[in-house]
């Protein structure tokens, strides 16, 4: 066979191929379009500075919503914010759910890193503010009402104490249910 021969055969076998899957399975899956909002999601977010002190768990601001599912859902709840916290301090996340046997995980992540001090006669660097981002997810699919909360706890360096601070802004909660 000369080099023509072989490019038709395999043109013509190419195009009976498509014309079987056409035929036999139908309109491909991105041919159908999503009817909007068949895929559940909230996004919230919020940008004035909140100040956290005292190693305590508490709300970060404007991070709180509610997602309603009508069927069982894999939730990924993204939770982004530029922070920074003092000298030998940093801060913790965690992501609450409350709804029917709901936790996401991981349970707590340590988002801003705790900073280093340095000796006299600097009296310690503090970083500035950096973007931070991280995906927490329950581990098993969901359904009905969820609420999704995100909190904050400030860490500290052995033998500093708890009493530094942490400063998020500008920050959004991103949540998406894919149906299960």
């Amino acid at each position: 066979m000369d080099i023509v021969t072989i490019v038709v055969v395999t043109w013509v076998l190419s195009l009976v191929t498509t014309m079987a899957i056409v035929y036999f399975v139908g309109p491909s899956v991105t041919n159908v379009k999503l009817a909007p909002y068949s895929i559940p999601f909230v996004i919230t977010g919020g940008k004035l500075v909140q100040q956290m002190s005292g190693g305590v768990w508490v709300g970060i601001n404007d991070m709180e919503t509610n997602i309603t599912l009508e069927r069982p859902s894999q939730l990924i709840i993204t939770f982004s914010t530029e922070a920074m916290a003092d000298p030998g301090h940093g801060l913790a996340v965690s992501v609450q759910l409350a709804g029917p046997g709901t936790y996401a995980f991981p349970d707590e992540i340590h988002m801003v890193p705790t900073a280093i001090v340095v000796p006299y006669p600097y009296q310690g660097v503090q970083l500035g503010y950096s973007s931070y981002s991280y995906t927490f997810f329950p581990e098993y699919s969901v359904a009905g009402t969820i609420s999704i909360k995100v909190e904050g706890s400030v860490t500290f360096v052995e033998g500093m104490g708890g009493g530094g601070n942490a400063y998020l802004t500008h920050r959004t909660l991103t949540v998406i249910a894919l149906p299960t």
